[in-house]
């Protein structure tokens, strides 16, 4: 198969620089002509359009820096890799050229091996830039295609779970039920309901990756989610701290968010820290009240060094043969969505603490604050069941 040959367009209004030009790149390159500014403009937008252009800067009525300036401001040359050809020596005329967008800047008197080896060098570039640039579309093609089929099996599979946790509904009304009989249908609606929390969930993140998620704010007392979380996290210990204070019993902390987005989020670190953390080691949860709510999470486990500087992005992880790498990056995102941010700090001496910091709730500032109670979203034995089946079903 014959190679194509790349297209070179010199600019010069010297007959006897052209024919020179020509007779060094005649054989290895198709070469098309303008013998002023004008011409240059108009050829450098006809097919075939040049590949590069050799352009001289002193020419009459419109010189190689006006030429330049107009093909770099034009899209559709504006790629086109330029370089000078001139007997102008001086460092500021250099300078001009390069700041107009040309590559490469060659005085003369021409050498044909320097101006072939320039010539190689920027057309490799080019063509090296094309090729990712292309590699970059096809991937983003991919990428959309990838989430448009995520997406379409995500709603897919809502339908059929949404009957099931139906049927269990129904079936735990029934009074024949034995006692046995009912822990199985209970542990299958329970099982229906995580499945569906995952789905929504990662529907969730798509949109707040995408910047398109809407946050329906209210307060949520997250110290009872966080004594919630604690309870599902086996062979670990935990001490609960309100401004420096062991933590009351009933006592609440409200920040500002959506309690599934906290609970999620909060999940992840905390069975995150709990993983990390030496066995038997006490796992400290730590509230502020200043301008924000402060949640402090420490555990006396290590950050791995070869994953701080990566410790909250995508797929990130280290030392876990089932880890998807998705916990901290998720927690990120959603304490983001949320209005607030997170961090990190480890080092061998002191563990790690994870930083959350979140809007407080206006409630915080309610005189009446002891007596308040979270209006009919618990349910003795799963707090978040009737917040789940309140979304999942309306």
């Amino acid at each position: 198969m014959t190679k194509q040959l790349d297209n070179i367009m010199i600019v010069d209004d010297e007959p006897l620089n052209i024919n020179y030009l020509n007779e060094i790149l005649k054989h290895d390159y198709r070469v098309k002509v303008a013998t002023n500014g004008w011409e240059a403009l108009k050829r450098a937008k006809s097919d075939p359009r040049p590949d590069l252009i050799l352009l001289d800067v002193q020419m009459v009525e419109i010189d190689g820096y006006e030429v330049c300036r107009r093909l770099k401001q034009d899209p559709t040359t504006q790629q086109i890799p330029i370089i000078f050809i001139t007997s102008m020596t001086e460092e500021e005329d250099e300078e001009k050229g390069l700041s107009l967008g040309a590559v490469d800047y060659i005085l003369k008197p021409l050498r044909p091996s320097i101006i072939l080896a320039r010539i190689k060098t920027h057309l490799g570039l080019k063509h090296a830039h094309e090729a990712l640039a292309l590699r970059n579309r096809d991937l983003e093609n991919l990428l959309i295609m990838r989430e448009t089929i995520e997406n379409i099996s995500r709603h897919d599979l809502k339908a059929p779970l949404n009957g099931i946790l139906g049927a269990t509904q129904v079936l735990m009304e029934e009074d024949y039920l034995r006692p046995e009989d009912r822990e199985l249908v209970a542990m299958q609606e329970r099982a229906g309901y995580k499945m569906l929390e995952l789905i929504n969930r990662s529907l969730d993140m798509m949109k707040m990756e995408q910047g398109k998620y809407k946050v329906d704010a209210e307060p949520v007392d997250i110290l009872k989610l966080l004594r919630h979380i604690c309870t599902e996290v086996p062979d670990s210990f935990f001490q609960f701290l309100v401004d420096g204070l062991p933590a009351a019993p009933e006592e609440p902390f409200f920040v500002l968010g959506e309690e599934l987005l906290c609970y999620s989020m909060l999940s992840n670190l905390i069975k995150n820290a709990a993983e990390a953390s030496p066995k038997n080691r006490m796992i400290t949860i730590s509230i502020n009240r200043s301008e924000c709510g402060v949640v402090k999470i420490h555990n006396h486990g290590m950050v791995p060094h070869d994953i701080r500087e990566q410790f909250f992005d995508k797929y990130v992880t280290s030392g876990k043969k089932s880890g998807s790498g998705l916990g901290n990056y998720s927690a990120r995102l959603i304490a983001e969505t949320l209005g607030g941010e997170i961090r990190m700090e480890t080092s061998s001496e002191m563990g790690t603490t994870l930083t959350l910091l979140l809007p407080l709730s206006d409630i915080l500032n309610d005189p009446m604050l002891n007596n308040y109670s979270a209006e009919a979203t618990v349910e003795e034995g799963d707090p978040l069941k009737p917040k789940l089946a309140d979304r999942f079903f309306a």
